[in-house]
Formats: structure tokens, C-alpha cells, sequence
């Protein structure tokens, strides 16, 4: 159900922009993004893309990627239904029900998302000097719930990020699986 202020106009093209935090959830697989972009060539946006004020893209990135390569000038837009949320917290949010996503890749998209805010989430760990402090961090809690997945999956991701930075960025393209990255960690152990 749209909000009763869902009132879309047109803005120009150049005047948007990716959220800083937008690359933390994957682009669109190749031949998902030529079925996208071909959607969009023939019969444009359907749903107009969510901003903030300054034009900052909350949810449609790729619709505006497409866009732009197409040659439009303008596209609709709407100022997003923020009601008291965070601008980042609502794009990722989108980003992830909106995207076909993996437990996996939210497990990942999690861990990173932790791994970029855990300096201003508060207080210093107190096993530092043991373990990475990203492991039992606050912020990482918060990550869970916010991308829907366990614990579990998050320490795991966390842990392959942490370790594995290659394969995890295999993972949030959903190139590969948690399973595997663990399989590749206990061969190296042997």
C-alpha cells in the first residue's frame, strides 16, 4: 500500500545519486540486468525511484542505471517514506526484501555492513587483544535483525570477511556459497 503523500514527479537524471552505501548490496547478475535494462528501454519506470531531499537514491538504483544508459533525461521519483528511519538503514533495508538474495549473501551483506559502522556504534571491546572485536560487536546484533538472518550466519560471515575477503566478496555476488568458503577454509587448515 502506498503512502497517501506517494505523489511522483520528474527529476533530471544528473540530479540523483547512489547512496554511499548503496555498493554493499550486490548489482544485478548479467543476464538479470539485460532483462532489466530491456524492460526499462521498453516501457520505461514503472515505479518511480525513492530519494531523500538532495537526490540522494534510497531504492532504484539500478532502475536510474538503466536509465541513464538508455539516454533518458529524466525519470520519476518520490520522496521516500523515511517516517523517522535512517536514510541508509531504509536503502538497505529495500535493497534486500526488493532483492531475490541468498541467506548467504544477506549474511554477508550483514557483516559488512557491520564491519563499516562498528567504530561509531559505541563501546571498545573488552577481548581485543584475543578475537576481532567485529565478532561480539553490538552493531553486528543490530545487522542481524536488520538483514533477517541468524547469528550464526553473520558470525560465519563475519569470520570469512575477516579471513577469506576474496571468497567473500564471492559470496555477496552469490558466486558461491557459505558451505563453500568453509569447505576452502578447513582444506587450507590441513
Amino acid at each position: 500500500m502506498k503512502p497517501s503523500n506517494y505523489t511522483s514527479k520528474n527529476a533530471p537524471i544528473d540530479s540523483l545519486r547512489e547512496h554511499p552505501s548503496a555498493g554493499l548490496i550486490p548489482d544485478m547478475r548479467p543476464e538479470e540486468w539485460a532483462d532489466f535494462y530491456l524492460d526499462i528501454v521498453s516501457v520505461g519506470i514503472r515505479v518511480p525511484i525513492e530519494v531523500t531531499g538532495d537526490g540522494t537514491i534510497l531504492d532504484g538504483r539500478h532502475r536510474w542505471r538503466a536509465a541513464k544508459e538508455a539516454g533518458l533525461t529524466e525519470v520519476p521519483v518520490v520522496d521516500a517514506p523515511l517516517r523517522g528511519d535512517d536514510p541508509e538503514i531504509y536503502m538497505l533495508k529495500a535493497a534486500v526484501m526488493r532483492r531475490h538474495l541468498t541467506d548467504d549473501q544477506r549474511a554477508m551483506i550483514a557483516a559488512k555492513w557491520a564491519q563499516e559502522n562498528k567504530q561509531t556504534a559505541g563501546r571498545p571491546e573488552k577481548n581485543a587483544g584475543q578475537r576481532s572485536p567485529l565478532l561480539n560487536h553490538p552493531v553486528r546484533e543490530t545487522a542481524q535483525e536488520m538483514f533477517g538472518v541468524s547469528e550464526r550466519k553473520v558470525k560465519e560471515a563475519t569470520t570469512a570477511l575477516l579471513n577469506q575477503p576474496e571468497l567473500a566478496e564471492e559470496v555477496k555476488r552469490g558466486d558461491t556459497t557459505m558451505r563453500e568458503v568453509r569447505q576452502e577454509r578447513n582444506k587450507n587448515k590441513r
